[in-house]
């Protein structure tokens, strides 16, 4: 599957200054995988240097036929990562 980027996405990697790679990177080996029970929209999670700490990241994607379409990456801490798993969000 090839992973494309979003205009959304491509802005959020500009303003928080993350490498352009990541998101592909993390979607591709992400460590964690969780789906939205609401919206459908998948979610990667990947550790990662960032701003000094290494942290885990996550990407929000879609799969739109053959590709996976990247919406946005950013920091995600412990306690929300495990207050969305519990909502199924």
């Amino acid at each position: 599957m090839a992973v494309v980027y979003d205009p959304h996405l491509e802005e959020r990697l500009r303003e928080r200054h993350i490498p352009e790679t990541w998101p592909r990177e993390i979607i591709e080996t992400a460590t964690e995988r969780y789906r939205d029970t609401v919206t459908g929209v998948y979610v990667a999670i990947g550790k990662r240097w960032y701003k000094g700490k290494e942290r885990e990241m996550a990407v929000s994607y879609v799969e739109q036929g053959t590709d996976r379409k990247a919406i946005t990456i950013h920091p995600i801490q412990a306690n929300q990562k495990q207050n969305r798993i519990a909502k199924g969000r």
